[in-house]
């Protein structure tokens, strides 16, 4: 009995070492984990992996993926399984979804639930559809978490995944240290499921903006052939209004495009009139 108590005095100490190794090892270490360079909207393009390039230390990592870590993460950065699993035990690391955690609690807010379904869907996963216009602003999304990945069979609890066979490198961007479908991409992504109104709402949202590239989006709708919507927001796209970006409500904008059915004169919006 003394020599199997004196084994596991031995294995924790041979932990606690470990883990204090570890620790001082992430405070030194200034190596960044992201290989992506600055897109011409500020954005950073994904250029590879994201999820498994070098990371920065543990805490600056989950602040800049808003408090969430993911257990490949975990490990590049030296975590074995005993040690995470130790953190999980401590409240240390809080699980969010399968491999997926929390850096001791669970107050991420939207974003940090949003980075986390994305980890959770595996390395390919970007925030898409009605999640990724809510992340660019441009129409606010009270449904599931929405996800959209190239492969993978992991579907975890919670997050509406779409699962696409092929997804350019250049439809996806980093926006918030998020990895999320392009502006231009979210816009043909939802034109399925949204009618005319909610669309030009959007468009005028997105102009708005000045994040919207349009040249990039007549190429993304040129790409798309076959989705369902893409000729009526082909014809917004061609037909919205640049004075509807000065618009202050939906109303503003859906009173433009009632004066543009009815073929009259579109009245200057916002506008100061004798000084």
């Amino acid at each position: 009995v003394g020599r199997d108590r004196s084994e596991r005095l031995r294995e924790c100490r041979r932990r606690l070492e470990q883990d204090y190794e570890l620790e001082r090892r992430l405070i030194a270490e200034h190596d960044s984990w992201l290989a992506a360079g600055i897109a011409s909207d500020g954005s950073r393009r994904m250029t590879g992996a994201m999820h498994n390039l070098k990371p920065y230390p543990l805490g600056e990592l989950a602040e800049r993926q808003h408090g969430v870590v993911s257990s490949r993460q975990l490990v590049n950065v030296g975590l074995g399984r005993d040690l995470i699993h130790d953190r999980v035990e401590g409240g240390r690391l809080v699980p969010l979804h399968r491999g997926v955690f929390a850096l001791g609690h669970r107050r991420i807010g939207l974003r940090g639930e949003w980075m986390a379904a994305v980890l959770a869907c595996g390395p390919s996963a970007v925030l898409s559809y009605g999640s990724a216009a809510h992340l660019w602003g441009i129409r606010r999304s009270y449904g599931p978490i929405e996800v959209t990945r190239v492969s993978g069979h992991r579907r975890p609890h919670g997050v509406h995944l779409h699962q696409t066979r092929y997804l350019p490198p250049e439809h996806v961007v980093v926006e918030e240290g998020i990895p999320v479908t392009s502006l231009e991409r979210t816009l043909l992504d939802l034109a399925s499921r949204l009618g005319g109104r909610e669309q030009e709402r959007m468009l005028v949202a997105a102009d708005r903006s000045r994040r919207l590239r349009w040249p990039e989006l007549h190429r993304v709708l040129d790409a798309g052939n076959g989705r369902k919507g893409l000729g009526r927001l082909r014809r917004l796209a061609e037909a919205v209004d640049p004075r509807a970006a000065s618009a202050l409500s939906d109303l503003e904008v859906d009173f433009l495009a009632l004066c543009r059915e009815a073929d009259l004169p579109l009245p200057q919006v916002n506008v100061f009139v004798e000084g």
